[in-house]
């Protein structure tokens, strides 16, 4: 997972589920997907199934997992051809 805040010049979709294909709607763990630039980072919190849509441009990550009971899934969808990205140590806002 990514350990600093990064922004990308299209759309992404993160999605947390369990990876029992017999319950799915069990994760396992409890996560803390951090949004916003870095020093001023929003936390939200969930373990529940969940999809998480970062537009075009939103300063996004760390995704820090906080309780962990067993595996389970995140996937990351880019929504682009033309995979790019930043990091925080270029100038944010």
């Amino acid at each position: 997972m990514s350990t600093g805040p990064r922004v990308h010049d299209h759309d992404e979709v993160f999605c947390f589920i369990g990876s029992d294909p017999k319950n799915i709607g069990d994760p396992g763990a409890e996560v803390n997907f951090k949004i916003g630039i870095k020093g001023q980072q929003e936390d939200h919190i969930f373990s529940e199934p969940t999809a998480v849509v970062i537009p075009e441009g939103i300063w996004h990550c760390p995704v820090v997992t906080l309780k962990f009971e067993k595996p389970s899934l995140c996937m990351a969808v880019s929504l682009t051809t033309n995979y790019k990205f930043h990091h925080a140590d270029i100038k944010q806002g």
